[in-house]
């Protein structure tokens, strides 16, 4: 069984591959692509409240010690988002600086990048005026053991 998916900045086995990926900052791609769309005027399903949401799912590997403290404090977050959930790795963070202006970094060991994350979501529970309604950990990609066949375009359901 396969249980690796993903891409990480982090070396996780000594056998992975390095690839290098163009980043973009997420924060001015939001404001670009999703803050001034046309929005539907209701959504299909019955639904207490038939407002359409922005909803972000979030697994991206330990960068999410980078993106979320940039999409709150440049305030892209609260003006655009209605809810959030994902992962939080907790392992050792290594960001350099940036190469240019030398701003930036955060180095984190396992236990401080748990801390780090829950004085995050403290500084983001405290926030008024803020359309996202919550941050949650819910994916933690326990679907990978929970039985139910995952999809293949080639074949149908694999386990």
């Amino acid at each position: 069984a396969k249980e690796e998916w993903g891409f990480s900045d982090h070396v996780l086995n000594k056998d992975a591959v390095a690839e290098v990926v163009p980043k973009i900052r997420l924060a001015d791609w939001i404001m670009d692509e999703i803050y001034d769309r046309e929005m539907p005027s209701i959504v299909l399903g019955d639904y207490a409240d038939k407002k359409p949401k922005v909803v972000m799912k979030m697994d991206i590997e330990s960068q999410e010690y980078a993106v979320l403290p940039d999409l709150m404090f440049s305030g892209v977050l609260c003006k655009t988002i209605d809810f959030v959930f994902g992962e939080f790795h907790h392992w050792n963070i290594h960001y350099p600086p940036d190469e240019v202006t030398g701003r930036g970094g955060l180095e984190l060991g396992a236990r401080e990048s748990l801390k780090f994350k829950n004085e995050l979501l403290r500084g983001f529970h405290s926030v008024k005026h803020c359309r996202t309604a919550s941050i949650s950990g819910l994916e933690d990609e326990s679907y990978l053991h929970d039985g139910v066949a995952l999809l293949s375009y080639d074949n149908g359901p694999t386990r």
